[in-house]
């Protein structure tokens, strides 16, 4: 039996889940955020532990593969405090973890562990340049002396991008985005060095970006080109990604080789990565994603990335 663990609100969760069925793939969804009244967990020494969701019982043994998706904070609907709420939804998040926790790491895709793991950009980037694979020449600095000579270096062809994440959602529900933008000469003086350490890369002359979807050993790789004034977007998400043109293309040998190397030395199961390709037909890789997005180019019509899902389900 397949556990598809997320959240109510993920389509990407539904949309594969509509997909599963059609197939003939059993599977049971654990939204977390709505769990509580139709879920229960229970143990017992000599049995082990039980999860009910609605009218599946599961012991752990059941489940041939977690799908880790989208979880979210686990609601809960009690008189009291919010010191009460905050101890009865951790309640019912250790009951739940205790029985994930006796599913073996080998039949998540990917287990929490795993997706921790993969998740730090500066360690990808020197795991990636391990394996073999072209990663663009990076400074993370609060020195405004060592981004000068990075800029100079690189003759003002350089990029600043977030270290972790570029969304930001504030207490009024406003959210932003903070994209990868370039560092101009007159912007070197406003560089945020003083707040935080800040993430500076050469700007790669792309000719197209690529997006790389692992599951399991199947690879899928997807072009994505959109031209402005004559050059591919320096920052493919931007505008809702309006305008993108998507293309099926093929990873060089040496390039699929790498890259699986490096996800497996992660033990992920599953990975969105991106690449850029250069002028010349270099290809640099940029980052993973453990828990990326993957259905929108199958909504798109450039890909089948959930018969990937299907086969690995099924097997």
């Amino acid at each position: 039996m397949l556990l598809i663990l997320t959240s109510s609100g993920d389509l990407t969760a539904t949309y594969l889940s509509e997909k599963l069925r059609e197939s003939g793939v059993a599977f049971v969804r654990l939204d977390t955020d709505t769990c509580v009244g139709q879920t229960s967990v229970s143990y017992a020494l000599a049995d082990g532990p039980a999860l009910r969701i609605g009218d599946e019982h599961l012991r752990a043994d059941d489940i041939g593969v977690v799908w880790l998706r989208r979880p979210r904070e686990i609601h809960v609907s009690i008189e009291g405090d919010a010191a009460e709420h905050a101890h009865v939804a951790n309640e019912w998040g250790e009951a739940i973890e205790g029985f994930l926790a006796h599913v073996p790491l080998e039949r998540w895709m990917n287990h929490p562990t795993c997706n921790v793991r993969a998740s730090h950009k500066l360690e990808q980037l020197t795991s990636a340049a391990a394996e073999g694979l072209r990663v663009p020449d990076t400074l993370v600095t609060q020195s405004r002396v060592e981004l000068d000579a990075f800029w100079r270096r690189h003759h003002g062809r350089v990029i600043a991008k977030p270290l972790a994440s570029g969304y930001l959602e504030r207490p009024d529900g406003s959210v932003a985005s903070i994209f990868t933008n370039p560092v101009l000469e007159t912007g070197l003086d406003a560089a945020p060095l003083e707040s935080c350490p800040t993430l500076f890369q050469e700007e790669i002359a792309k000719d197209v970006d690529v997006r790389v979807t692992v599951v399991d050993d199947q690879l899928t790789a997807v072009a994505l080109r959109r031209r402005v004034e004559g050059r591919q977007i320096l920052d493919i998400r931007r505008d809702n990604m309006n305008d993108v043109v998507y293309e099926m293309c093929d990873l060089p040998v040496d390039v699929d080789a790498a890259l699986r190397r490096l996800v497996a030395s992660y033990g992920l199961r599953f990975a969105a990565v991106d690449f850029a390709v250069t002028l010349a037909g270099e290809w640099i890789f940029f980052e993973i994603n453990p828990n990326g997005q993957w259905a929108w180019t199958d909504l798109a019509g450039a890909t089948s990335i959930w018969k990937s899902f299907a086969h690995a389900f099924a097997a």
